[in-house]
């Protein structure tokens, strides 16, 4: 058979699309082009295989990555030459909040980082720069994340109910652990009992 190279994977890593190219008997660098749903070109990258596999990144903000639909790769037509992304590819950008300052001495203690720690290898995580929850949620809505996660947030301020109403009404996803001030906490309406 005439040599040839096909799309082995494709991975959304935090700060590019990792394509990973199969080379059989092909020698010769190859492109490959990112499409969006309408067909338009988003990106290319090239690539020379080294032995069977070679691995070309795609760096691009991960808005554009998420919607990238397929890769191809330029001048072969075969079925094994195209890769068709679905949701699952998709890196979700993901807000996380805490009640209480992070200790740089004791990091295991912090309430996010085992949270951080989970999920970090499939979202884009945003850490608001301020403590204060208001302000943190304010500044968590201006990054446009798809979930909201607080972990031992007592009451949510009532300055920022509305918005937060607003963000979970439009399909926003809001996450909270339990913790010493969430169990303190006598009323709120972001709990899912009354």
């Amino acid at each position: 058979p005439a040599p040839f190279a096909a799309i082995a994977a494709v991975t959304n890593t935090a700060d590019a699309l990792d394509i990973e190219v199969a080379s059989y008997g092909a020698a010769a660098p190859v492109t490959v082009t990112a499409f969006d749903g309408k067909g338009r070109r988003i990106g290319e990258v090239q690539l020379a295989p080294s032995g069977q596999t070679g691995h070309a990144k795609l760096e691009a903000p991960f808005e554009l990555r998420n919607d990238i639909q397929s890769v191809s790769i330029e001048g072969q037509r075969l079925a094994a030459a195209t890769f068709v992304l679905d949701d699952n590819l998709k890196r979700k950008r993901v807000a996380l909040l805490s009640g209480s300052e992070a200790d740089q001495a004791q990091p295991l203690l912090s309430p996010l980082y085992y949270i951080r720690k989970a999920i970090e290898p499939f979202a884009d995580i945003v850490l608001p720069k301020n403590a204060e929850i208001g302000a943190g949620l304010t500044e968590a809505f201006e990054s446009r994340p798809s979930v909201i996660i607080m972990a031992d947030i007592g009451t949510v301020p009532a300055s920022v109910s509305p918005a937060l109403q607003q963000f979970i009404e439009k399909g926003g996803v809001l996450i909270r652990f339990a913790g010493p001030r969430l169990a303190a906490a006598t009323e709120d309406e972001f709990l899912p009992v009354i």
